[in-house]
């Protein structure tokens, strides 16, 4: 007596298709919350895993404008800067890199251009 072994490769293909599918539900939810004002929520909270603060970034950020001497960007152009004030608040300004340089919490640590002759 012969006993029928079932064909599996049917089996693999259901369970396959059942993965793709999942994959592709999550990738389109994050789609879907990335380009909706959900998604500000969602990286708000993600970001409040990382620091509040974004000092360091925009002092670098000012550091690369003065290295390859963008002297217009450095002088003109605004950046949103959150830094901690002497009450532990987080403040927010939105400041140039010149302007920056003579701020308290840099601690002269931005590089600086002249930005004497540019009109903003």
């Amino acid at each position: 007596m012969k006993i029928k072994v079932m064909n599996k490769k049917g089996l693999e293909l259901a369970i396959n298709t059942i993965v793709i599918l999942v994959l592709a539900i999550v990738v389109l939810l994050f789609l879907v919350l990335f380009f909706t004002e959900a998604g500000k929520d969602f990286f708000k909270k993600v970001r409040g895993y990382s620091s509040e603060v974004n000092v360091d970034e925009v002092i670098t950020s000012c550091n690369i404008l003065a290295d390859t001497n963008s002297v217009y960007e450095f002088c003109c152009g605004k950046k949103v800067v959150e830094y901690y004030t002497i009450e532990n608040k987080i403040t927010e300004e939105n400041i140039s890199c010149n302007e920056l340089v003579n701020k308290s919490y840099i601690n002269n640590k931005i590089n600086s251009l002249d930005c004497e002759e540019i009109k903003c």
